[in-house]
């Protein structure tokens, strides 16, 4: 990993109040990946089977089984549970999360 560029480990999560604007986070989960974009006063999410393109994102949360455990978290280990509307997605546990604050650039 680059200097920019930062591995979430196991056992170990991502306050998203706590990241800047438009700071990017790729998360992996049992069966799927996601990207986050911080905005402003927003998250947009894109990825999985049902965000195709990027989607605001209303809240996400960490969940253990049914119960969220840390609202405003993404943390490794435990399912995403991604608000969009009035509609609750919950995910597969994440297996990784990497973090691009923003101005970084990396090569795909």
């Amino acid at each position: 990993m680059g200097p920019n560029i930062d591995l979430i480990d196991i056992g170990h999560g991502v306050d998203l109040s706590n990241l800047m604007p438009l700071t990017k986070l790729l998360v992996w989960t049992s069966h799927s990946l996601y990207r986050f974009v911080v905005g402003v006063d927003d998250l947009y999410v894109e990825g999985g089977t049902y965000f195709p393109s990027r989607t605001s994102a209303d809240s996400v949360g960490a969940r253990l089984g049914r119960h969220s455990v840390k609202a405003g978290w993404i943390w490794v280990g435990l399912s995403m549970e991604i608000l969009v509307g009035d509609r609750y997605v919950v995910t597969s546990p994440v297996h990784g999360i990497v973090a691009e604050p923003p101005g970084a650039s990396t090569v795909h």
